[in-house]
């Protein structure tokens, strides 16, 4: 594995599980990636054009800022304590609450449209 991927795996499902698919040169079934948290979604071969598709239309309709801090806060967790994580909480919701596309997005609930998200 390259890319830090074996600590993801060994976190994932644990020592014993990670090295015996190591040695053995297995290929991990998706259903198992998707049960250890490898895989966030399973779909069958078809459907995978169309999956993705669908998955990049709700990602590019989400508010940009808060993907980005949401992001942000959710690499941190593992190394900050509780008091550092909800500090850090607070911070980023003022930046997000602040931005244009809050702004934005407020407006466009009032006039019962969809937001249009700018990234600022």
């Amino acid at each position: 594995p390259d890319g830090g991927m074996s600590h993801h795996i060994v976190n994932a499902m644990g020592y014993r599980k990670a090295y015996q698919a190591y040695i053995e040169a297995a290929r991990i079934p998706a259903q198992d990636c998707l049960q250890y948290g490898l895989a966030n979604k399973v779909v069958p071969a078809q459907e995978l054009a169309s999956a993705t598709t669908a998955w990049a239309e709700t990602l590019a309709q989400g508010a940009p800022i808060a993907q980005q801090l949401g992001k942000q806060i959710m690499r941190q967790v593992h190394t900050s304590s509780l008091d550092e994580t909800i500090d850090l909480e607070s911070e980023l919701q003022v930046k997000a609450s602040t931005s244009q596309d809050a702004a934005n997005a407020i407006m466009a609930f009032f006039k019962k449209k969809k937001p249009v998200f700018a990234g600022v």
